[in-house]
């Protein structure tokens, strides 16, 4: 924030405390672009050294322009600060908050006319709802089917699958017990 500004505006709460200006003055000063009551016109142009020169020069006009500018600036933060808004955010805000209370009520509209279209086809919220929880009960129903199927399918494969080891070790042990005595007697 610009020290000249805090040194102003400081000046300019000092004035209203003595009851020198009101807030309703120093609020139609800063409106109306800083020229509009003598008093704080000069307090603004000795804080921001346009004291010097002729108001009627280019230096002075541009000095202005750049003094107004960060005036401005600093008054903006300065109320964001102490938790305020602007006249310019709060009005932008205002009319944002229209346009969406607006486009609430065409929504509202067009909800109330959809309802309006599904009562006169014989559907309400209820049929629908039924229809839709009996849908997913059926969708339910058939995915219990099939996992116990695959489990069923799974338990029968494994046995099928023990069976067959038990088989194939049952082989091995006759071939052992037939095969060294086969090897055995071709040695002879």
């Amino acid at each position: 924030m610009d020290e000249k500004f805090l040194e102003f505006w400081g000046n300019v709460l000092i004035s209203a405390a003595k009851g020198k200006k009101n807030a309703d003055d120093i609020s139609h000063w800063v409106q109306e672009g800083l020229g509009s009551f003598s008093e704080l016109t000069t307090m603004f142009q000795k804080f921001y050294g346009l004291d010097g020169l002729p108001e009627r020069s280019d230096e002075y006009r541009t000095m202005a322009k750049k003094a107004t500018r960060e005036f401005q600036s600093s008054l903006k933060e300065y109320l964001a600060m102490m938790g305020m808004a602007s006249k310019d955010d709060h009005l932008n805000l205002v009319a944002k908050y229209e346009k969406l209370k607006e486009k609430c009520a065409d929504q509202e509209e067009s909800i109330r006319h959809l309802r309006m279209l599904l009562n006169a086809k014989g559907m309400n919220d209820a049929h629908t709802m039924e229809n839709f929880q009996g849908m997913v009960k059926d969708q339910g129903e058939f995915f219990q089917k099939m996992v116990t199927g695959f489990i069923q399918g799974m338990g029968s494969k494994e046995k099928d699958l023990t069976a067959q080891k038990t088989q194939k070790d049952n082989l091995k042990g006759e071939r052992t017990q037939d095969g060294p005595s086969e090897n055995a007697q071709s040695d002879d």
